[in-house]
């Protein structure tokens, strides 16, 4: 097994591992480029004899097209130094939705962005008999102006052992679901309370309440999004439009009454003489001022018009999704100015005096020196007191490790896979506050790098895939597995 850090440089399936950017379990996503020098991203997965299944199970999901759902543009097997690997070639990533909501919550209109985008590609997997499992603010991101869900976390929608039904099928389907309600939430930063006391802006009531009953499916939320959409108007055409785009003939097509008087040449000089009339008027009437802002029709408008009417989100200069990434960044820090500039000085000037004149005045003078060497002479001569031996007793920890001390052999269920003892430490414990029942600890074979986050104690064979199958249904990555060390 090699450290993921040692495939950084070499060349795998015609693609170069550039930089590893986080690891996940047995697996690890690199960025590299394509043949056309496009950026990607690159998972690798160690194979433990399913690397079949992981390839046959991403060639499904990458026969799934939707504009929002992350694309799989290549998968297959590969070999590194001896080591079977899956690779998954994705479409390269910009930025995090979980990064976003640590600086801050979205406002409406970017929530029902991201439940637009988010619900879409959720339905496209779920009209294809596949489920994601794993929505939630860290799986959706941002390539450019589009929000994206990732995909190579899918799976087929089959229920586990004999609960392979389809009422199981519509289970899976509702909890993908309801992972969508509860991100709704965290984006507009509130907790679901019960729909008694949770008061929603629109259409959030009419999405979120029903997604955590499971009464809605994904299809459902892009629906009443779409709903809400305003239908495009026919734009009028003119008599002089549609007169330069009459074909001439040489039949003549019969009116209406009504229409052959209103286009009859009496009619066209009355509606002229009107005209010159009315531009007189308005010549002659004072010029009133146009009042800055109007009140919005939309009866969705929450109070937004300030980021409408700025100049970057006007229509025609960015698209929704641009203005939205672009507000989603952080604030640019203010410049400091010189009036800060002079009292910071003056202060640290000032501090340099006092500190000055405290060590001067306590400095001693040489008379002073020579008698504090004097008087500790007596003292230093006498003979020092017998030190007591050192004790080989160690200090005690100031906290619990979680690294097994004994590399016992038998069959381990690994969860996680870390190339720092802290991480896998730190996971360890968080793992311990959820599934205290799983035995979570830090494993290591052989005392450093790799360590892995496993679950109970070596087991044999039957215990360890048992205790698998119990981690991945408790909510654990699918991907975790026994393996006999």
């Amino acid at each position: 097994m090699h450290l993921w850090t040692e495939y950084e440089g070499n060349v795998l399936a015609g693609y170069p591992i550039l930089r590893l950017l986080r690891s996940e379990g047995r697996s690890a996503f690199f960025s590299t480029t394509t043949p056309d020098d496009q950026p990607a991203l690159l998972r690798l997965t160690e194979s433990h004899f399913d690397e079949s299944e992981l390839v046959g199970r991403w060639r499904k999901i990458s026969a799934v097209t939707h504009p929002n759902l992350q694309a799989i543009k290549h998968c297959g097997q590969i070999t590194f130094d001896g080591v079977p690997l899956a690779c998954c070639l994705l479409e390269p990533i910009d930025a995090s939705l979980a990064d976003v909501l640590r600086d801050r919550p979205l406002t409406l209109d970017e929530t029902k962005e991201v439940a637009e985008a988010v619900a879409g590609a959720l339905a496209s997997l779920h009209a294809t008999e596949l489920i994601h499992e794993h929505l939630d603010a860290s799986n959706v991101y941002a390539h450019g102006e589009v929000v994206k869900l990732r995909s190579d976390c899918a799976r087929e929608c089959i229920g586990d052992f004999e609960a392979d039904t389809p009422e199981s099928h519509d289970a899976l389907r509702k909890r993908d679901v309801r992972d969508l309600g509860l991100l709704l939430l965290r984006c507009l930063a509130l907790e679901w309370q019960g729909p008694a006391s949770m008061k929603l802006p629109s259409p959030m009531d009419r999405i979120v309440p029903n997604a955590l009953n499971g009464t809605i499916t994904a299809q459902g939320v892009v629906d009443i999004l779409n709903n809400l959409k305003p239908a495009p108007i026919a734009k009028p055409v003119t008599v002089a439009a549609a007169v330069a785009n009459e074909q001439p003939s040489n039949t003549v097509k019969p009116q209406p009454a009504s229409q052959s008087a209103a286009n009859s040449p009496d009619a066209v000089l009355g509606a002229l003489a009107n005209r010159e009339v009315s531009a007189k008027t308005a010549a002659s009437e004072p010029r009133r001022t146009q009042p800055s802002a109007t009140k919005s029709d939309d009866p969705f408008d929450v109070g937004l018009g300030s980021l409408r009417n700025e100049p970057r989100y006007q229509a025609g200069t960015e698209s929704a999704a641009s203005a939205m990434w672009k507000r989603m960044r952080p604030l640019m820090p203010r410049p400091i100015s010189r009036k800060a500039y002079a009292i910071s000085g003056s202060l640290a000037a000032l501090f340099a005096v006092v500190l000055w004149v405290t060590f001067h005045n306590s400095e001693p003078t040489p008379s002073e020196t020579h008698a504090a060497v004097v008087a500790q002479a007596p003292v230093e001569a006498q003979p020092q007191p017998a030190q007591p031996a050192a004790t080989n007793t160690p200090a005690p920890s100031a906290t619990t490790s979680l690294l097994t001390s004994t590399a016992q052999a038998g069959w381990r269920v690994i969860a996680y896979t870390y190339n720092h003892e802290q991480q896998a430490q730190a996971k360890a414990m968080q793992l311990q506050q959820k599934y205290m029942g799983l035995q979570p600890q830090v494993f290591s074979p052989t005392g450093h790098a790799p360590y892995f986050v496993a679950l109970g104690g070596p087991l044999d064979s039957s215990s360890a895939f048992a205790l698998r199958n119990r981690a991945r249904q408790s909510g654990l990555p699918r991907d975790t597995y026994a393996r006999n060390f």
